[in-house]
C-alpha cells in the first residue's frame, strides 16, 4: 500500500537508502526512516520506529516501520512494515466517541454526574454535580465514595447499601434531600454498576 514506484527487481537491484534519500517516498518512511536506518548502522542504537501518514484515494492510511540492527552471521538493518490504518481509525473513533461523551458530561446542567473506580474512589465529576453535591471536582477526584457521601450530605449507610445493591441488582436508586449544594431539594440518587465486555468491575 502506498505511492512505492516499481517492480521488485528494480528495488532489488537498487540502494534502498538512495531510493529513500533520492524522494521522501512517505510509503517507505522516507528521509526520517532514512536517517533512523543510518543511526542504526552506526550502532547509536538498536532500534527505531517510524510512523507515517498516507493520503490516499480511498482515505487516510497509517504504516509503523520499524528498523532493527541484526548481528551475527547476517549483518545489516532488518526494516519491517506494518499496516496499522485500521488500529488507527479505532483509536480516532475512540478518541471521538470520548470527546462527544465528555462534551455532555461537562453540559449537563441539570444532571450530576459522578462515576468511581473498582476501588470505590472517584473518577469523575461534571460541573452540575459538583453544584448539587456542594464540592469542588478537585475536592472530590481521589476520595472513597463513603468519605466523599459523609462530606456531601448522604448518609453513609444508604451508600453502602446502594453499592451492594447495585453490584448484584444492576442498579439502585433512593431519594435525598440533605445534600449539601442544594439544601432542602429533593434528588433522586441512582447508582448503576459499569463491567466491562468479560464482566469485570470498572466501577
Amino acid at each position: 500500500r502506498g505511492t512505492a514506484q516499481g517492480s521488485q527487481g528494480d528495488w532489488e537491484r537498487s540502494d534502498f537508502l538512495d531510493r529513500l534519500t533520492q524522494s521522501d517516498e512517505p510509503a517507505w518512511g522516507g528521509w526520517e526512516l532514512r536517517d533512523l536506518i543510518r543511526e542504526v548502522q552506526a550502532g547509536q542504537r538498536s532500534r527505531g520506529e517510524v510512523e507515517r501518514r498516507l493520503e490516499l484515494d480511498c482515505g487516510p492510511a497509517w504504516l509503523h516501520l520499524i528498523a532493527t540492527r541484526l548481528q551475527g552471521e547476517f549483518q545489516g538493518v532488518l526494516v519491517t512494515r506494518l499496516d496499522i490504518t485500521a488500529l488507527k481509525r479505532a483509536e480516532l473513533s475512540l478518541l471521538e466517541q470520548r470527546v462527544f461523551l465528555n462534551g455532555i458530561l461537562e453540559s449537563s446542567r441539570h444532571l450530576g454526574i459522578a462515576a468511581i473506580d473498582a476501588d470505590h474512589r472517584i473518577t469523575l465529576l461534571n460541573p452540575a454535580a459538583e453544584t448539587i453535591f456542594g464540592i469542588r471536582r478537585e475536592e472530590a477526584l481521589g476520595r472513597p465514595i463513603e468519605a466523599f457521601h459523609q462530606a456531601t450530605g448522604v448518609p453513609s449507610a444508604r451508600v453502602e447499601a446502594g453499592l451492594k445493591a447495585a453490584m448484584a441488582q444492576g442498579d439502585y436508586s433512593f431519594e435525598t434531600a440533605t445534600l449539601r449544594g442544594l439544601p432542602g431539594h429533593l434528588f433522586e440518587i441512582r447508582l448503576t454498576e459499569v463491567r466491562g465486555p468479560d464482566r469485570q468491575e470498572l466501577g
